[in-house]
């Protein structure tokens, strides 16, 4: 059952309002052991309200949120709609950790490229050529194919086309 946002009462939209989730946010993620169940949630309601409040908390802990990595994937996705030049600097943020992490894994990298995968308005070419030239991981440079094959750039198409016979680890 979809609900609309604009259809809720004052008092239900103040009980998920983002902004009241990010101190609670915050506390979790500064426990010593994160309560992944809880942070979950909340980061399904505030994508479910699509509401880019909390990005910079997310963005600021991804080392920390790597247990959640499809929650904050589908996160990331409510961006798609957002202006471009915030959805620049929330995509440079995230590419940028991809390609210069303290300690990544690639399944949490792989998640983290899936709003890449899905539209071409993310259009960070530079750094997904980069991810496909010079990532360790085979899988990740998958995802880069697959994000660099959204956005149809001719010229990133045929450097994929050149790279494929050389993706073996």
């Amino acid at each position: 059952v979809l609900i609309s946002y604009a259809s809720l009462s004052e008092e239900q939209k103040e009980s998920i309002d983002p902004l009241t989730y990010r101190p609670m946010l915050e506390e979790a993620l500064n426990q010593d052991m994160i309560d992944t169940r809880f942070i979950r949630q909340i980061l399904g309601l505030v994508t479910l309200v699509k509401t880019p409040e909390l990005s910079e908390i997310v963005l600021d802990n991804l080392e920390r949120l790597y247990p959640v990595a499809d929650a904050v994937a589908k996160y990331l996705s409510i961006f798609t709609e957002s202006d471009s030049s915030i959805r620049n600097q929330i995509g440079t943020r995230v590419l940028e950790y991809v390609l210069h992490p303290p300690l990544i894994d690639e399944f949490f990298a792989i998640w983290l490229l899936e709003p890449f995968v899905h539209d071409a308005r993310w259009n960070h070419l530079i750094e997904l050529r980069t991810i496909l030239h010079g990532h360790p991981s085979r899988l990740v440079r998958r995802q880069a194919i697959l994000a660099l094959g959204e956005s149809r750039d001719r010229s990133a198409l045929l450097d994929v086309k050149s790279r494929i016979g050389g993706l073996q680890d």
